[in-house]
């Protein structure tokens, strides 16, 4: 038995059901290779890329880990697995690698700390990790151009009456 590991970079807004869906079809596609078997599927969580990809500057890890037999590794079934998440995961997925394990690799593994794993419960430190603040400024400034205005209607009706 072989060891592998695909880790998968998907788009920071994939959704827990693309991600179920993912998880489903590669588990699908592992089990149809010879003693094919899905040890684990573990979503690392949003890390701040060093460059974009796609536009992206965060990007959601994803790590599946499965065995399959030595004659089914160089058959159809990566490519099966290749083309699942090129096409049909176009939307969702960035990039993608498929990696042999060696024999005495550990089966635990230590992965870095995810940003929406170590979320503060400040609210002012999150929105100013996140970019957020300067948009939160303009909604607030246009919120209060609305109250002058409405206020100004208001004196309006007022002097009708």
């Amino acid at each position: 038995m072989l060891r592998y590991e695909t880790l998968i970079l998907a788009r920071p807004e994939i959704t827990q059901d693309e991600l179920t869906l993912l998880e489903r079809q590669i588990e699908k596609l592992v089990s149809t290779a010879p003693q094919g078997k899905l040890s684990s599927f573990d979503r690392w969580g949003k890390y701040r890329l060093c460059f974009p990809v796609a536009k992206n500057e965060y990007g959601i890890y994803v790590l599946a880990r499965y065995e399959v037999e030595a004659s089914s590794a160089t058959g159809g079934m990566f490519k099966e697995l290749d083309t699942f998440l090129k096409i049909k995961c176009n939307d969702f997925i960035m990039r993608h690698v498929h990696i042999k394990l060696a024999k005495n690799a550990p089966a635990h593994y230590q992965k870095p700390d995810a940003l929406d794993a170590s979320r503060s419960a400040n609210i002012d430190t999150f929105l100013k990790e996140n970019k957020v603040e300067s948009l939160l400024s303009s909604v607030d400034a246009a919120s209060t151009k609305g109250e002058a205005e409405e206020g100004t209607g208001f004196d309006n009706y007022d002097e009708q009456e």
